[in-house]
């Protein structure tokens, strides 16, 4: 008996869709698929499955991996005039002092540590957010400096912003400041070496007192090389017998005399200021907003009048306000704590990258413009016009 011919449109290796619906394509593809071909879709599938992964993993890698960069961010508000666990967080003892209203906040930056890493992802972020910064790791970080190197620095110069904001405020107050150079190195291969020592403190060069680290090398310098001077100094709280000491050519300039040692200055006052503050916190940009809370501390009426002002910048002891790195951040975080006006140094304007809405940018130069910006801020009327960035 004759076998019977196949159903149209059917073979053994097609679907069953193909003989329900009348399509032979799919039937005709497999019947001409062998396995050498099957085998090679086979391997195409691996290749392209391994390939994936491959790339995936290196993806995984790109984002986990650290990046040679550093980012900024709004960091913590200290309100100055507040109070802390343990008192006042700026007291100021053995002077007529006064209380204040409103706030006056330190405003600080948070930065990636020495000992951490940015991942990409976070990079990123912090590049497109108006809010941050990103810098190259070794431009904040320099090569071969560790974690434990940076947070020293950063701390000096917090106690250096102490000490200037102090000196500025008191002054700008009207109470007396005593300055006077003091011996920080001595150069062992200069003429000084084994006469005067670090911490000695200088009164007068050739019987001429002295009162800032410019007078005494001034004082030097119209000697010439070769020449001696008579040095008057104190060492620990005891005024010393003159020394006389020969000048020596300055390493810089040849032409210059120099006795062989470096000076900063001293500086002696009688009320005692004592900062409640995060340990944590480094830099010298706090000074400016350290220097109107003492001042407002020691003067009346209220500097404030009840506003919340944020305020940042270097300051010196004559209270010159110096630029300061992390602006934009700062003005973030003083908004987002409320602040109503900042005080900024006039130089910084030009890094703000897109002032905020809701509180007002007031550039400054010195200790004394600020007080004089708060003076006409709670002066409502005043009609006083005040500069803007």
């Amino acid at each position: 008996m004759a076998a019977a011919p196949p159903l149209a449109g059917w073979s053994r290796s097609a679907p069953l869709v193909s003989f329900l619906t009348g399509r032979s394509d799919l039937g005709d593809l497999a019947s001409r698929t062998g396995p050498a071909d099957r085998l090679t879709m086979n391997r195409h599938t691996k290749t392209a499955i391994v390939a994936l992964a491959v790339f995936a993993a290196m993806v995984l890698i790109v984002m986990l991996a650290p990046v040679g960069f550093v980012a900024w961010s709004p960091g913590q508000t200290v309100d100055l005039l507040g109070e802390s666990d343990s008192g006042p967080v700026v007291e100021v003892d053995g002077a007529q002092t006064y209380p204040a209203s409103g706030a006056i906040l330190l405003t600080t930056v948070s930065q990636t540590r020495a000992d951490a890493s940015l991942r990409f992802p976070q990079a990123i972020m912090a590049y497109l957010s108006a809010a941050h910064d990103v810098f190259l790791r070794s431009d904040v970080y320099p090569t071969g400096v560790d974690a434990t190197q940076a947070t020293a620095s950063d701390l000096a110069l917090m106690d250096e912003a102490k000490t200037q904001a102090a000196v500025a405020a008191l002054r700008e107050a009207g109470l007396t400041v005593r300055e006077a150079p003091r011996v920080t190195r001595v150069r062992v291969s200069g003429p000084s070496n084994g006469i005067l020592q670090p911490g000695d403190i200088i009164l007068a060069v050739d019987n001429v007192p002295v009162a800032s680290v410019d007078d005494a090398i001034d004082r030097v310098r119209q000697k010439s090389v070769g020449d001696v001077v008579v040095v008057s100094f104190e060492r620990d709280g005891r005024i010393e017998s003159p020394v006389t000491i020969q000048t020596v050519p300055s390493s810089n300039d040849g032409r210059v005399a120099t006795i062989g040692v470096t000076l900063a200055s001293e500086f002696f006052f009688s009320p005692q200021v004592t900062y409640r503050i995060d340990p944590a916190i480094g830099g010298n940009s706090a000074g400016l907003a350290l220097a109107l809370a003492i001042y407002d501390r020691l003067t009346e009426p209220d500097l404030t009048g009840g506003l919340q002002v944020a305020a940042t910048g270097a300051i010196d002891a004559r209270g010159r306000v110096a630029a300061i790195g992390g602006v934009n951040e700062k003005v973030a975080a003083a908004l987002a704590q409320g602040a109503e006006v900042f005080l900024l140094p006039a130089t910084n304007c030009a890094d703000l990258t897109a002032p905020p809405d809701g509180i007002r940018l007031v550039p400054v130069t010195s200790l004394s413009t600020a007080i004089t910006v708060m003076e006409i801020l709670t002066r409502p009327g005043s009609g006083t016009p005040l500069p803007s960035c």
